[in-house]
């Protein structure tokens, strides 16, 4: 198994980011975006993500959208448990109370992730919405 870093992009990045998304595969990008999404949806994605703040707080200041995915090939090698638990640590620095996270309905890998955060899931055939909240959740351990 190899070893990385997971860490903030730089916003000289952002090609970095936008050139990840264009690798998904139809299957992850409906999967990621709950549906089927066209290149020029990813480009314009890209450029939107790096022009707010990271944590992005769409209703208030104590909830946040969190969102990942990981190209096939570097599946399965913990990356998917290492993103999310890098995510609630940094909003609990941020005394961010609510993370939520949406993916679609039959992302079941996403659903069983969120599980392991003991996200508060609300499921239906086209979306799942998870809530986790990060000063409730032991970061994914064990």
């Amino acid at each position: 198994m190899r070893t990385g870093t997971i860490r903030k992009l730089l916003t000289t990045e952002k090609s970095l980011f936008r050139d990840h998304l264009l690798r998904l595969d139809a299957a992850g990008r409906r999967d990621r975006f709950m549906g089927g999404v066209a290149d020029e949806f990813l480009v314009r994605y890209a450029t939107e993500c790096f022009a707010s703040k990271n944590l992005h707080a769409p209703d208030d200041d104590l909830t946040s959208d969190i969102a990942f995915s990981v190209e096939p090939e570097f599946r399965n090698r913990g990356i998917g448990t290492a993103m999310p638990r890098r995510l609630i640590l940094s909003a609990r620095n941020r005394k961010i109370q609510h993370l939520r996270m949406n993916c679609h309905g039959q992302n079941q890998a996403m659903q069983v992730l969120a599980r392991k955060f003991k996200a508060d899931l609300r499921v239906d055939y086209a979306e799942t919405v998870g809530d986790i909240m990060p000063r409730a959740t032991d970061g994914g351990a064990g």
